[in-house]
Parts: structure tokens; sequence; C-alpha cells
């Protein structure tokens, strides 16, 4: 037991990709394709740890939207196993992070938090695929230069509706906001 009062608390915020959804498995799933086309085949660890490797270099530059980092990952794990990845390849592995699987207990579990909470997700990742929009959805004044969005917080979807499909979170954690009518002891 935690001691907390989760009575003081209206409102809990998750962040996506490792809290709710299982960005492992989906990163598994969008590179085996083109690995098995070249006959490839890596422990998951492995192939993980090196995406793991070439995202963590694709991010530490200037800002780049998720959708070039996943497509910069791909084609770094197929020259790290000496194959090429093709223009649909990349386009597909680019794409598939709306497909990413939850975890298995995510639904029923936000399902169960609904009954007493507001729930958000808070996320750094675009979603816009407009080039004239800023991570952080507003319009870009001419000649500015991109910069890393700030957190945006987007309400939990109605649990009939899969709560993950528009976000792009990455990394695990989450939040609570207190109660505004409640008093601090």
């Amino acid at each position: 037991m935690t001691g907390l009062d989760y009575g003081r608390f209206e409102a809990l915020t998750f962040d996506c990709y490792g809290t709710l959804i299982d960005w492992e498995s989906g990163i598994l799933a969008g590179l085996r394709p083109m690995l098995a086309r070249h006959a490839v085949d890596r422990p998951d660890n492995e192939l993980l740890e090196v995406y793991a490797g070439l995202e963590a270099a694709a991010e530490a530059g200037p800002y780049r939207r998720y959708r070039e980092i996943l497509a910069a990952g791909m084609r770094g794990v197929a020259a790290h196993y000496g194959v090429e990845a093709d223009a649909a390849e990349v386009t597909a592995f680019a794409d598939s992070v709306g497909a990413w699987p939850p975890f298995p207990d995510s639904t029923a579990a936000l399902a169960t938090l609904h009954q007493q909470f507001q729930l958000g997700v808070i996320t750094i990742a675009t979603t816009t695929s407009s080039p004239d929009r800023r991570p952080d959805s507003r319009p870009r004044s001419s000649g500015s230069s991109p910069r890393r969005p700030r957190a945006a917080t987007s309400p939990m979807p109605a649990t009939s509706r899969s709560p993950w499909s528009a976000s792009g979170c990455r990394a695990s954690g989450s939040s609570m906001w207190p109660r505004a009518s409640s008093t601090t002891t």
C-alpha cells in the first residue's frame, strides 16, 4: 500500500508508449517483414537494442518528427545487418505507430480508472503530418525553425474507442491531478 489518498485526485494522466502501448512489439512487428525479406533472423532483444541505439542517435540532433525518427531507425537497422530497406518498407514502418498494440492490461485498467477519474494522455510526439505545422500544432511563423515540442495533453477518449490510436508518446510514466475542491492537510 502506498498510503496515497486517491480520493484527492480527479484526473490521471499517462504517457503512452511503454506505459499503455507495447512499443517493443510494435517496433518488432514493423522491422521483421523487411528483415525476413533479406533472410535476417535475429533475436528480439538484439533487434530492440540495435534499434534503440539508432533511435537515440536520431533523437539527439535537431527536432525531427517521430515518423522521421522511425524511418531513420529502420534504415539504420537495415544497414546494421548489411541490407537495404526499400522506400515502401520505410514508409510502412514510419506509419505503423498508430497500429502498435496496447499492453494486454491497458484497456481494462483504463476502463476501471475511468469510472473514478478523468483520464488523459500526455505526449511529446507529433500528431500532425502537415509540414507547415509545428509539433505542438500551432502555425509556424515564416522563417522560424522547428523546435522540440512541449508536452501536450489530450483527453482520453471514451473507453469504446482506442485511447492510443492517435497518440505518439514513448516513455513511461503517469501523474495525478489534485481535485480542485480538496484541501491539503
